[in-house]
């Protein structure tokens, strides 16, 4: 007996693949030139702003409804229509615009059947456009590696920069920060360039835009200090107060030379007494250290204090 359905399976397969293909070629061809109408947040430029002014705020996307042949659409997908607004050199802090479809700008040449936006009016601000200069701030991320801290030495250059932007905005900037310089697992002093984070790029311009800083680290360490002595605040004058006990013991760690510089009486212990009745109440104790030490361990932690 002979079985031939396999065999009438793969007759003419190379006709019926070349087949599909023009079918599929020919759904796609005829689905990509139909219109259909999209939903776009379309960003925003302002143009021929005038001499010594700026945008008092930034724009947000404006959203509109876009009609046009589907490969169109699907080509805006990969970059945006822009909504362009010619400030005209008005010497003026605010005016309005009526968007139309003359505002869009479309990418690759493309064009649109109708364009519809959900807000047809938009209102423009500008400021008056000063410069100051300010202090740059470093942000740093993470922990050096095990058995190291960050040392107070580390030098970044320049210390400040020039930003310049909207004078309402402007007058509430003392300071920039850097971008974020990850700090992971470094032992070793290292040099870092890192850029400079603007408070909205849309409204200010700094210079420079970037700085070097010089990162270094020093070994860490622990110190234990015995019997230091609580204080007390908020005390009322009309009743007696006894804690026990007197004294605590604290493990304290941090950068070798800080430790070392420490003494007893740049740590604060403290128990506050705000508002406690008369009678027996265990309290936690307050621990303040210089900066850069880390609490590792206190002994005792909570106290019995008597108040009579």
């Amino acid at each position: 007996m002979k079985i031939t359905g396999n065999k009438n399976i793969f007759r003419n397969l190379d006709i019926r693949i070349v087949s599909l293909v023009l079918a599929v070629t020919l759904w796609l061809y005829a689905s990509t030139e139909r219109y259909y109408k999209l939903t776009f947040h379309c960003p925003i430029e302002v143009t021929n702003i005038p001499p010594g002014y700026s945008l008092a705020r930034c724009l947000p996307p404006v959203i509109c409804d876009i009609e046009a042949s589907g490969k169109d659409l699907v080509a805006f997908q990969f970059k945006k229509p822009m909504v362009i607004i010619d400030a005209e050199n008005r010497q003026i802090k605010k005016f309005k615009a009526k968007l139309t479809q003359d505002h869009l700008v479309l990418p690759f040449r493309l064009k649109v059947r109708s364009v519809q936006f959900i807000d047809e009016e938009m209102e423009i601000n500008l400021d008056r456009q000063t410069e100051k200069v300010v202090n740059i701030l470093l942000d740093l991320v993470g922990d050096p590696a095990d058995g190291f801290v960050l040392s107070d030495n580390i030098r970044y250059e320049p210390v400040s920069a020039l930003l310049k932007g909207p004078a309402r905005q402007l007058e509430m900037l003392d300071a920039v920060y850097s971008s974020p310089i990850r700090v992971e697992g470094f032992s070793e002093g290292t040099l870092v360039r890192t850029a400079l984070m603007l408070p909205d790029s849309c409204l200010f311009a700094v210079s420079p835009d970037s700085i070097d800083v010089y990162l270094r680290f020093e070994k860490s360490g622990e110190r234990v200090f015995k019997n230091v002595p609580l204080s007390v605040i908020n005390r009322s004058r009309n009743y007696l107060v006894s804690f026990a006990p007197g004294t605590i013991d604290l493990v304290v760690s941090g950068p070798r030379n800080i430790l070392d510089a420490s003494k007893q009486s740049d740590l604060k212990i403290v128990l506050d007494l705000k508002e406690l009745p008369p009678g027996k109440h265990q309290l936690q104790a307050t621990i303040e250290l210089p900066d850069k030490l880390v609490l590792i361990a206190a002994s005792p932690r909570d106290f019995e204090v008597n108040i009579r």
